[in-house]
């Protein structure tokens, strides 16, 4: 290679470097600049984050004395990024669902929602330097019972003789960043463990198969041109009563749909993954007592959170409902629903507004 060709490479990546670092300064400034004077709330491009933040979001504005205020909303990476800028708003909210290393570096005039699970010697290091945390129970979510019953189902689209409707497990990331897979050994443990004879419905979602099965890549075509190996594991097992319904992106998912056939009919047990404590808190605060699974690639926190739900007697374990004794049969899943947890924010932040 020439010499004048280094040159012009050396020129090239000097370019790049100096327009990366423009971009950079750019949407520091502009992130500044909107919490600085305006309540415009921190995107993010997961999407259960973000429908907790437009869940919140529209609680706020419903109550006039919060309302008037300049309140920023974030969660999670995204959130705790953000935050670690100064801001003149009055009030800034972080949504997190477990402990985030980023939180040691947020401004300590945040306010923090976490579930009261997640809650552990880690967060002493937010505790010892004042910073305001309002627990919840369960994970923030915006099903409520409203939503539920104005809910309309697609036409006949799950049986109703269906008596289970079972969500897939998915890989898990860990509070430090690394996924853990949800392999073929614990769906095959899942399967063993369910009724026999019963007609099941079973769902799963973008987190099922996500990771190839023999390497670290996450699978392209999984959920998009392709059904993943965790999934076609439980077709291949060809039961003639399991009709299973695989998640698509750019499709709407069943979720909905099975948490209103859940919750119009009581006879009908919902089986979730132990780490997917936002679907286990949506189907509790809609009154139904989920049946729960717990495999190896849960969070710590998760388990935690599974724990107590079985203390509280708010969830059956899955060895609970395959018995023999008719008489032990489960016929109701049905219980009182918790209490949005969103009001729960709202009335904590209107103590806060008080001091």
């Amino acid at each position: 290679m020439l010499f004048q060709e280094y040159v012009i490479i050396l020129h090239v990546d000097l370019v790049k470097k100096m327009m990366m670092k423009k971009i950079l300064n750019v949407f520091t400034i502009f992130l500044f600049v909107i919490q600085a004077y305006g309540s415009v709330d921190i995107e993010t491009a997961n999407k259960g984050e973000q429908q907790m933040i437009q869940a919140l979001r529209s609680c706020i504005q419903s109550e006039k004395q919060l309302a008037i205020k300049n309140i920023i909303i974030g969660a999670g990476h995204s959130g705790c990024e953000a935050f670690k800028m100064p801001s003149s708003s009055d009030y800034r909210i972080l949504l997190i669902w477990q402990w985030l290393d980023a939180l040691k570096d947020i401004s300590n005039d945040i306010i923090i929602v976490v579930p009261k699970h997640a809650v552990d010697e880690k967060f002493d290091f937010i505790k010892n330097r004042g910073q305001k945390i309002i627990t919840i129970d369960g994970v923030l979510h915006g099903k409520t019972i409203d939503f539920i019953r104005a809910y309309e189902s697609p036409a006949k689209i799950i049986s109703a003789q269906t008596k289970f409707i079972i969500m897939l497990a998915g890989d898990t990331e860990q509070s430090d960043g690394r996924w853990v897979k949800y392999d073929r050994a614990m769906v095959n443990s899942l399967m063993n463990q369910l009724p026999q004879n019963q007609e099941m419905l079973f769902l799963n979602g973008p987190r099922t198969g996500k990771y190839l099965e023999k390497s670290d890549e996450v699978d392209p075509t999984a959920h998009r041109a392709t059904t993943d190996y965790i999934t076609q594991f439980v077709m291949d097992q060809n039961k003639p009563l399991w009709k299973i319904e695989d998640f698509q992106f750019g499709v709407p998912s069943l979720w909905d749909a099975a948490l209103k056939f859940c919750f119009d009919n009581k006879g009908v047990g919902l089986i979730l993954p132990g780490e997917s404590t936002s679907m286990i808190s949506e189907a509790l605060s809609l009154g139904i007592k989920p049946i729960i699974y717990e495999h190896d690639a849960m969070t710590s926190t998760s388990k935690i959170f599974v724990k107590d739900l079985y203390q509280s007697q708010r969830a059956f374990a899955i060895s609970e409902i395959n018995r023999e004794d008719p008489s032990q049969v489960i016929t109701d899943y049905s219980q009182t629903p918790l209490a949005d947890q969103i009001l729960c924010i709202k009335s904590a932040l209107i103590d806060e507004l008080k001091k």
